[in-house]
């Protein structure tokens, strides 16, 4: 009886070894969150939680700390100022981006263009709806100079139902926005030359 118990063990030993195996060699097959094995002991949610772990997982499958939008775009061109992704360089002066980043960081972002130096909020309302306004801001140099800032602001108000441009100059408040932008880049600039 002792002799088939023991051989009973080996075999679930080794039957379990084979099965791991197994598990792993489907796994490169398969992926993990699709291998057939694995499938039937996961929960829908585990499953889902694993599918966003893989897309989440960098060209090394590793899963790191999430990231701030700002340290995305620094890890893709550095602190030089000269963008590097996809081959493409950019013209634009990095410390004059992150003080625009930093200026409009409170506001929804509809679009950020590093290499084409761009970016616009999402229509900002007021508080009955009745009026909202958009930002745009343009970094057109690769120099740090006072220039190298353009910014615009578009208004409209609702009027039987559609939105129209507000025929109005807002040359002060884009002056104001501006020269924000210039101090955040300046502090960035001090910052990181230190």
């Amino acid at each position: 009886m002792k002799i088939l118990l023991i051989i009973f063990l080996f075999l679930i030993v080794g039957c379990g070894n084979g099965h791991q195996a197994n598990i792993e060699k489907l796994d490169k097959i398969y992926g993990r969150c699709d291998n057939p094995l694995r499938e039937s002991t996961m929960s829908d949610i585990e499953r889902n939680i694993c599918i966003d772990k893989q897309r989440a997982a960098g060209p090394d499958g590793v899963v790191g700390d999430p990231k701030t939008f700002g340290q995305i775009i620094e890890e893709m061109v550095g602190n030089s100022g000269i963008g590097t992704s996809g081959g493409a360089t950019s013209s634009v002066n990095y410390a004059l981006w992150q003080g625009a980043l930093k200026t409009l960081e409170t506001k929804s972002i509809k679009n950020a263009d590093y290499l084409g130096g761009y970016i616009e909020t999402d229509w900002l309302t007021n508080a009955d709806n009745t009026e909202r306004c958009l930002i745009k801001v343009r970094v057109l140099s690769a120099e740090f100079v006072s220039t190298g800032i353009k910014t615009n602001i578009i208004c409209q108000d609702l009027n039987n139902g559609n939105w129209v441009d507000q025929q109005k100059s807002y040359g002060d408040e884009e002056k104001q926005l501006t020269l924000k932008i210039l101090e955040n880049a300046q502090e960035y600039n001090l910052s990181n030359n230190q």
